[in-house]
């Protein structure tokens, strides 16, 4: 009876630490989510971070990263273009009277 209580009280505790592996991972992914919906929202140079050692979710947060890099890099040649195009219409406008 002794050893069956010992086996309950082990899953009991396993289960406990899944519960809060869990938990943890769900708190590093919130803090990923959040994080990259800031970063798309603004242009900032800000990248995202993990407070948990997942490595995991480190490894997404890194890969995350590279991408926004990425993607801060087209936006700018966009705007860089546009403005281009803006002052080129300009300046042929000012040509044409």
């Amino acid at each position: 009876m002794g050893l069956l209580y010992g086996m309950i009280g082990i899953f009991v505790l396993i289960a406990l630490m899944l519960l809060w592996k869990i938990h943890l991972l769900q708190k590093g992914m919130d803090e990923i989510a959040e994080g990259l919906r800031s970063c798309l929202a603004t242009d900032t140079n800000t990248l995202l971070s993990v407070t948990g050692r997942d490595k995991h979710l480190c490894n997404l947060a890194g890969v995350l990263n590279r991408e926004l890099r990425i993607l801060r890099t087209r936006r700018h040649k966009f705007q860089n273009g546009d403005r281009e195009l803006k002052e080129a219409v300009t300046n042929i406008s000012h040509d044409l009277r």
